[in-house]
């Protein structure tokens, strides 16, 4: 019984919830990218997110008048801004822009290389501990993302639309490490200035380059998105990076991409073709390897 209370087992179930969560982003912004621009999108679904954060933060605040626990303060500040710079204002642009180029089911596991980014940067800049084991199962995920990108034959071509998910994900990776250094503040804070800043930027960059608000529908669609797949996803994630590290946590939102490819061929009737389930399978092998972590 003690061991189920183990900080441990928390935090891979906050890891394993973080992708399940937002594996709907990636099917339903492809749908959304047909009658938006890819840049309001980012920004909306991130602005959306935020505002729904800051709700329940305000309530906590001034209505039960419970005190936030853990507030950001002192260098926290700086920790917080260069995650927002690379991971709210590049990365949710050059995903949205990536999927609305690729195959949702492409980009949804394009997506994988975010955990080893995420991974690599733990290991070399921030000096967490190497695992051998997860070092393999990367390398695996990592040739299913080349089979993916590579678009030609004899010739050298690449995806631009892959190209972008790889940049967004090694955004996301920098970004996820720069939130670890703040992991143990008070979680609806860090999320709420996270998306919301990130989202008010990008929205209104967007609207200077003469994008257009959709419809109020389509709106209300987005915003309830940017709510359950956006803010649940990084209050989980947060969690987890808490709880089991930077790199176990990445290693674990790997799920995120296999559950997204599902649901987009499923709801978008997309083929699935042998270059697909030639970097499925290298990318599940991959990920065998990763998620056999053991509490250390």
């Amino acid at each position: 019984m003690a061991q189920a209370r183990n900080p441990f087992f928390s935090g891979v179930a906050f890891a394993i919830a973080a992708p399940l969560l937002y594996s709907a982003t990636v099917p339903l912004s492809k749908i959304f990218s047909q009658q938006v621009e890819p840049w309001m999108l980012a920004g909306l679904l991130d602005l959306c997110a935020g505002i729904g954060v800051a709700v329940v933060y305000l309530l906590q605040r001034f209505v039960i008048y419970k005190a936030p626990h853990n507030a950001l303060r002192g260098r926290d500040w700086r920790w917080l801004l260069l995650s927002i710079l690379i991971g709210g204002l590049f990365a949710p642009v050059l995903q949205t822009y990536g999927i609305a180029y690729s195959s949702a089911s492409v980009a949804s596991l394009m997506l994988n290389l975010e955990g080893v980014f995420t991974a690599l940067i733990a290991w070399w800049v921030f000096r967490e501990p190497f695992d051998r084991r997860v070092a393999w199962g990367l390398g695996m995920i990592t040739l299913g993302s080349m089979v993916l990108v590579w678009q030609g034959d004899a010739a050298f071509s690449l995806s631009w639309g892959a190209i972008a998910i790889a940049g967004a994900s090694l955004a996301w990776a920098t970004s996820s490490n720069l939130t670890q250094k703040i992991a143990d503040r008070n979680p609806l804070q860090v999320v709420m200035y996270r998306v919301g800043v990130s989202g008010s930027l990008n929205t209104t960059l967007a609207f200077l380059a003469g994008n257009a608000l959709p419809a109020p529908p389509l709106l209300g669609a987005i915003a309830l998105t940017g709510l359950f797949c956006i803010a649940l996803t990084f209050l989980c994630f947060m969690l987890a990076l808490r709880q089991i590290g930077t790199s176990r946590a990445g290693t674990f939102f790997s799920l995120f991409p296999f559950t997204g490819a599902v649901l987009s061929i499923i709801s978008l009737n997309e083929p699935v073709t042998s270059r697909l389930l030639i970097a499925g399978v290298l990318m599940a092998i991959g990920l065998g390897f990763c998620l056999k972590l053991k509490e250390t």
